[in-house]
């Protein structure tokens, strides 16, 4: 459904961490891991190859 309206997401995982509490000072004491964008995709959007590359789940999960 999102999609059929023009809505699309991104999930960034590697960003200046360093800069979470100039940016999110309510966050202050936690750590962020990723972030989830959402918004209007910009009609010029093509994925990157890697965009659909599936990996093996044992790349992706280990057993502690």
């Amino acid at each position: 459904m999102a999609e059929e309206i023009g809505l699309g997401a991104v999930w960034v995982s590697d960003f200046d961490s360093s800069l979470q509490d100039a940016l999110f000072p309510e966050m202050k004491g936690t750590e962020l891991v990723a972030l989830l964008q959402i918004g209007h995709i910009s009609p010029e959007y093509k994925p990157l190859g890697w965009h659909s590359k599936k990996r093996d789940r044992s790349e992706m999960f280990f057993e502690l």
